[in-house]
């Protein structure tokens, strides 16, 4: 199952949502879910992985009741996950950047 997508694409499932806040809630359910690998245990096929659209929305409704219960804390998890994740990106530049330096001084003698 690949990553919830903002746009929809071939063979994928879509959501309608009646709000903005109801859009941005079920968006981030199912980023949590897929990040927690829920659906996994749903996968069918050997070469290129589906599931079915029952099985979705048993795992989106079981996570959704879930979050419903303590929405607030919910929100302020992922908040604090999302901000997480942008200071791991951020540091994941960086290494990138000091392996490229690396490499510059170490070639610059070599050739």
């Amino acid at each position: 199952m690949g990553k919830p997508l903002e746009k929809p694409c071939p063979n994928c499932f879509v959501i309608h949502c009646k709000s903005w806040r109801q859009y941005e809630m079920y968006k981030a359910i199912l980023y949590t879910a897929w990040k927690a690998n829920a659906f996994d245990a749903y996968l069918f096929g050997s070469v290129i992985p589906y599931i079915r659209i029952s099985d979705f929305k048993k795992v989106v409704y079981e996570k959704a009741h879930k979050v419903y219960c303590s929405y607030r804390q919910f929100e302020n998890d992922f908040q604090r996950y999302l901000e997480l994740e942008k200071y791991e990106t951020s540091i994941a530049k960086q290494l990138q950047l000091i392996r490229e330096l690396k490499q510059v001084y170490i070639m610059r003698n070599i050739k």
